[in-house]
């Protein structure tokens, strides 16, 4: 009697592990992965228990159990891949789309200063390389205060306020100590026009004019022209409204 309740005791663990994965998945949502390799158990425990009824010979339930467990090694792994995959992927996007938010947010700042001198935003990622590089921007430094009856040139005249216009580098203008002192990662201005972690594509780079309550407005928008995920593309400005907010803020 002993014999024979040891005997169907296996196969009865497999045929119940199986048919619990089986529920486990159906309640839960689990994938087809999931799924098939909880079959294969339970396809392994009917095996065994025909084999614990003389119902097929050693030899053939042995090649059905190794395939099926074969099978099941390989369905968990990529039940496993299911799941680690989608995870790593977010991992890496929420890691690299920090440092593109950071590019994007310094190019805004350099259309800004463009407009600032020439009245318009920039539609050309190399012209806006090129104004950082080699064009300037009136830098004004005042110290001292204006009293209430008088007026600047009385002030300066005084020598109660100093104020002191020259002409700086574009770049150093824009990107002055306040403005890195809370940067994303290091600054390099020659590698700001390039989309991080891709073969030196750039950012794709537009301007214009929109008309907003009967008024031409200047507009631009730098855009992630190779996205690390297609489905949520980064972008900064709109060409369609007079906007300059990223679309991750």
């Amino acid at each position: 009697m002993k014999e024979a309740i040891s005997k169907f005791t296996f196969p009865a663990v497999l045929m119940s592990m199986g048919l619990g994965l089986l529920i486990l998945g159906g309640t839960n949502d689990q994938n087809s992965w999931f799924m098939m390799a909880s079959g294969a158990v339970l396809i392994a425990g009917i095996v065994t228990l025909l084999n614990a009824l003389n119902m097929i010979t050693k030899m053939l339930r042995l090649v059905i159990l190794g395939v099926l467990v074969v099978c099941s090694i390989g369905l968990a792994w990529l039940d496993y891949k299911s799941i680690a995959d989608p995870v790593a992927f977010l991992e890496e996007k929420e890691r690299r789309y920090e440092f593109v938010i950071q590019n994007l947010k310094d190019l805004r700042e350099a259309e800004f200063a463009y407009k600032t001198k020439y009245r318009k935003y920039c539609n050309n990622m190399d012209t806006l390389m090129n104004f950082l590089k080699k064009d300037s921007l009136l830098l004004i430094k005042a110290d001292g205060y204006i009293p209430d009856d008088y007026t600047e040139e009385m002030a300066i005249d005084s020598g109660y306020y100093e104020k002191e216009i020259t002409l700086v580098a574009a770049a150093v203008t824009v990107f002055d100590e306040d403005y890195l002192f809370n940067h994303f990662g290091e600054f390099n201005l020659d590698s700001l026009a390039y989309i991080p972690f891709t073969n030196a594509v750039k950012f794709d780079v537009q301007a214009g004019l929109v008309n907003k309550n009967g008024l031409n407005v200047h507009v631009f928008q730098a855009t992630d022209a190779q996205p690390f995920d297609v489905n949520e593309v980064l972008q900064v400005g709109s060409m369609s409204s007079p906007s300059t907010s990223g679309n991750w803020e």
